[in-house]
């Protein structure tokens, strides 16, 4: 007999429909999984943040810290870069201070630096690209009067072979690469700052191994200099066009590569009252599948982005994003892997690193996030975003010249995502519910997201968040049999996560009516889960016959069972009356078969 003082038992009608169910209750496999699969097994897609293989069975977050030092004795650090130098797989770290350095990421968690010089070349700016097409990563800078490529000769980074591509230059601006004659090669191009020609220049990789170049000088109507340029395709023709920021005439212009070919440029004006224009890059902030252009100033508009309103680069409409009122260094990156581009900005002699989150992934509504603040006149001399520890989040580089620091932040140190295999049910569905168990101390949380599909090369948008178990009914759509789940794990104090232990979803297969029994004993999963009052337990029985439901408590002591009851072939429900709060377990048994599942009783 059952503990009358614990929990009561009802038996229910017969359920009305056949339910088939899957359950994930390990990730240890790791990731990689796209799918589709028909069972999730212990592997999964993706994951940012999460520890999903130690210990075994369960996500929780990654321990870390926030704030990381890479070097602090680097002196006058101006500019900062990631990349893979060494190819191990991992993103190392470059800068230009009195000396042009990267640091190898010993352990690849970002927690082990060992520095390396490339060359004696003080306060370069400096950017990375295989220049001679060798499948290594270079480097390329430019100061004071020139600019020069250095070649990772062993691929490494312990051995460096310097290239001068011009020294008739006057104070040029950090340079681009791209192919800008669509022959297969990288070329550079660059721009002066102090100089009153306003003109781009392009050098042309004639021989494709960067030993050999040809100059090209594209004229602007500018009366003065550069200090900002970059490379992209603003007009979707297939080519690489120019983007510069005219300091001196407070513009932002563009040049179309008009035949492909680098040979016949045509400007056009994004915004000709844009006040001390600094920097420019080239991103998609609207999501409409075109380049927009981020600008950084000084005025009431310093952070401002341009939406090319017709794709093709001739129609500009201007959104301000911040003003700062300082030297602004921009850059765009999407930082909270929603699909949409933010921004990272410095404030120069003002101190700080900054985040703004595109937050409805239209450019339109943005929220700052303050990562460090140095204090006024405590330079936050340049910004960058790789992942740093390889934990799947976009991490934050900053190069401060007044404590001669170069390092990095885990702007995500308090958060994990992980997504799901994408799993293939086989046939058109009616959904039942998703529900988990989870270890939640206070101060964190465990959240869902869901999608479906009949076509999983295109799953669609993730539901909106779930904080609790539920119904399916009204979230995903009916016919939809391909299906994915996304776990959120935050926490208000680091140190602290929370663990998520198991995950579920039930569906009913589409023209399944009736009473039909299913083709084995099936323990469905409980629903709600937790639960603050009485949970149900849904079995499947295949023929008549004898059917033992157990509880358990985490110890391991059964607190009750029902006994031996028959059972008629097909779905019955049996509903138990609350516990002590706890995590509890029901058995199933009938003849040889046995099946597990978790609950948890809340107040």
């Amino acid at each position: 007999m059952l503990r009358s003082t614990t929990w009561a038992l009802f038996i229910l009608l017969p359920a009305l429909l056949h339910a088939d169910s899957a359950s994930q209750t390990d990730w240890s496999g790791g990731p990689d999984v796209a799918g589709p699969i028909t069972v999730w097994d212990n592997t999964f897609f993706e994951s940012a943040g999460a520890s999903w293989a130690s210990p075994a069975g369960q996500i929780s977050i990654l321990p870390g810290d926030f704030e990381n030092m890479v070097d602090s004795t680097f002196a006058s650090p101006t500019t900062v870069w990631a990349d893979d130098i060494d190819g191990d797989g991992d993103a190392d770290v470059l800068s230009g201070g009195v000396s042009l350095s990267w640091w190898e990421n010993s352990d690849g968690s970002g927690t082990s630096w060992v520095e390396n010089q490339i060359a004696d070349v003080s306060w370069a700016k400096v950017i990375t690209k295989d220049i001679d097409g060798d499948g290594d990563t270079d480097v390329l800078i430019s100061k004071d009067d020139f600019i020069a490529w250095y070649e990772n000769v062993d691929g490494q980074g312990t051995s460096w072979s310097e290239h001068v591509v011009n020294t008739d230059l006057n104070r040029p601006v950090p340079p681009c690469s791209g192919d800008y004659d669509n022959d297969g090669d990288m070329d550079i191009m660059c721009a002066n700052w102090i100089s009153n020609d306003g003109d781009f220049y392009w050098w042309e990789n004639t021989n494709g191994q960067g030993t050999s170049w040809t100059e090209h000088t594209i004229a602007t109507t500018c009366s003065g200099g550069f200090y900002g340029v970059c490379s992209d395709d603003i007009d979707g023709d297939g080519d690489s066009d120019f983007i510069g920021a005219a300091w001196y005439n407070n513009k932002v212009l563009w040049m179309e590569n008009a035949d492909g070919l680098g040979t016949n440029w045509i400007e056009l004006t994004i915004d000709d009252d844009f006040e001390s224009s600094i920097q420019v890059h080239a991103t998609d902030f609207d999501g409409d599948g075109d380049l927009d252009v981020l600008g950084a100033g000084t005025g009431a508009d310093a952070v401002t982005w341009w939406e090319n309103t017709n794709g093709s680069g001739s129609e500009w409409s201007k959104h301000v994003v911040a003003d700062y009122f300082s030297y602004i260094t921009a850059r765009s990156e999407d930082l909270d892997r929603d699909g949409d581009s933010d921004i990272l900005l410095t404030t120069g002699l003002d101190g700080q690193f900054i985040w703004q989150e595109n937050t409805n992934g239209l450019g339109t509504i943005w929220e700052e996030h303050v990562v460090y603040d140095a204090g006024m006149y405590n330079p936050a001399s340049d910004i960058y975003a790789e992942d740093v520890n390889g934990d799947g989040w976009q991490d934050i580089l900053g190069a401060r010249s007044y404590d001669n620091a170069v390092t990095w932040w885990n702007i995500h140190i308090n958060e994990a995502l992980l997504e799901s295999s994408i799993l293939d049910l086989g046939s058109n569905t009616g959904w039942g519910s998703l529900t988990w168990t989870a270890s939640m101390p206070s101060g964190t949380a465990v959240a869902f997201q869901v999608r479906a599909s009949d076509d999983y090369n295109q799953m669609g948008v993730w539901s909106d968040t779930l904080n609790s178990p539920c119904s399916l009914e009204n979230i995903l759509s009916e016919n939809d049999y391909y299906f994915q789940y996304r776990t959120i794990l935050t926490t208000s104090e680091q140190g602290t996560s929370p663990d998520l232990l198991d995950v579920s979803v039930s569906w009913v297969p589409l023209g399944i009516g009736g009473s039909e029994a299913p083709s084995s004993f099936e323990l469905l999963p409980l629903w709600p889960n937790p639960v603050s009052g009485a949970v149900s337990v849904t079995i499947g029985v295949p023929e008549p016959g004898p059917v033992t439901l157990s509880i358990f408590d985490v110890a391991g002591r059964r607190t009750g069972s029902t006994g031996s009851v028959n059972y008629l072939s097909g779905y019955s429900t049996v509903q138990l009356e609350r516990f002590c709060p706890g995590i509890y377990f029901v058995r199933m048994q009938a003849g040889k078969f046995e099946a597990t599942r978790r609950f948890v009783q809340v107040e």
